[in-house]
């Protein structure tokens, strides 16, 4: 699993990239990809951690903002991608949150 910093305070876009698994003429489907935010117990905090409709495609790749979360705390983000031609893959970042 990739992993990434941010102090509580920073909000700043991150990516994953499904060009590894995309077909030749496959690309995301927008509106029916997520992405979702879970705290070390397995909790949905989305709503804390993912600047609300942020999500983005661009290309290969899936967009979100993150922004809060709680010093000394990590996070899964999970991207969820849907293709056009039906397939789905997922993508899991861990956001470890730090005062710095």
């Amino acid at each position: 699993m990739e992993r990434f910093h941010k102090q509580p305070n920073e909000k700043f876009p991150i990516a994953a990239d499904f060009s590894a698994v995309l077909a030749e003429n496959e690309s995301i489907d927008g509106n029916n990809s997520s992405v979702v935010a879970e705290d070390e117990n397995g909790t949905d905090v989305s709503s804390s951690v993912l600047v609300s409709s942020s999500m983005t495609v661009d290309g290969p790749r899936l967009i979100v903002t993150v922004t809060g979360g709680d010093a000394g705390k990590r996070y899964k983000i999970t991207f969820r991608c849907h293709t056009t031609t039906g397939n789905i893959y997922e993508l899991d970042v861990q956001m470890i949150v730090n005062e710095r």
